[in-house]
This record gives C-alpha cells, structure tokens and sequence, in this order.
C-alpha cells in the first residue's frame, strides 16, 4: 500500500512538473530484523528506483498480544546492525516515540506530512 501510495504520489508530481523523492517503507516489527526484511527492502529500491527506503520499527504492535517481543530498544539496535553501510538504508523511529498501540495508517499520515515530495 504505501509503495503504491508512492507510486501515485510520483505520478502526480512528474505531472505537475515538480521533482519528487521515491521513497520506500519497510515496516515491521523487527522481532527480529532478518535477511528477508533486507533483501525484499534492496529488491523494492532497485526495481522501483527509489532513492531510499524507510525502515520503521514498530512501537507497540496491536497485533501480536501475548506474544513476546524484545524491547524497542534491543529491536532498534537490530536494525541499526542490518542495515548498518547501507546509505540508502535509512531508519525512522516515529513509532517507537508514539504511545499506545501503533497502526499504520496512523504511520503512512505522519510520513506524508513530514515527506510532502514523496514517500
């Protein structure tokens, strides 16, 4: 959904004339981060030609109650490792700072106003 968002976003941005960053999300809970997050994150930014992607730690996951989960702070590190040399990599902690349960819809909002030219 947001890589489509961004698509669309892009679209609308080369027609109107103005330049536009392709921006890719990799969300997740980390729990933990694994080369499957990696290579699907590297194999969307070559094949869409993004010019970085989004890797965003869940916060609290509504989703997966009773279910241990290491500290956001342990999954963060995680993240920082595994993507760790890759520029192109980049790490978002917006839902880690939110409260309560964290939803993406809430994520793909915040990412749009602080990404105005394209997520």
């Amino acid at each position: 959904m947001a890589t489509l968002c961004g698509n669309l976003h892009a679209a609308n941005a080369v027609y109107k004339g103005e330049q536009s960053r392709r921006i890719g999300i990799m969300g997740g809970t980390f729990n933990p981060i694994h080369v499957g997050h990696t290579e699907m994150a590297q194999k969307a930014y070559d094949a869409l030609a993004l010019d970085e992607v989004l890797f965003i730690p869940v916060g609290n996951p509504p989703h997966k109650p009773g279910v241990f989960v290491a500290s956001a702070e342990d999954r963060l590190e995680m993240v920082r490792r595994a993507t760790a040399g890759k520029g192109h990599f980049v790490i978002n902690t917006m839902e880690l700072r939110r409260e309560g349960y964290t939803y993406s819809v809430d994520t793909l909002h915040a990412l749009y106003k602080e990404y105005p030219e394209g997520t």
